[in-house]
Formats: structure tokens, C-alpha cells, sequence
């Protein structure tokens, strides 16, 4: 019975396998034309031109 105990307390973990799932997400490249996109329309709404025109 003592055998059973100290074997169960002592027993090492089993691994759990765990699966990540990829996610995709968007480069610094892809996020600075967003932010540059994002901005030269608010731009447009303010001015009614784009860039330096």
C-alpha cells in the first residue's frame, strides 16, 4: 500500500501535448502602410488633397 502512495506522489507528470496554432500577423512593413493609408485619408478629410501636393 506505502509502495503504491510513495510511487503515485513521486511519479513524474505525463507531457501534455499542446498544438499552437498559427496565426498569422501582419509585418511592420504591412502595419506602416496602414498607418501611412490611415493618415493620408485623415489628411484628405482635413486638407481635400493627398500627400504635398
Amino acid at each position: 500500500m506505502m509502495k503504491k502512495l510513495f510511487a503515485w506522489l513521486f511519479a513524474k507528470p505525463k507531457k501534455i501535448e499542446r498544438f499552437e496554432e498559427v496565426v498569422p500577423r501582419p509585418t511592420w512593413e504591412e502595419n506602416a502602410r496602414r498607418y501611412d493609408a490611415f493618415h493620408a485619408g485623415m489628411r484628405f478629410r482635413l486638407d481635400g488633397k493627398y500627400g504635398d501636393d
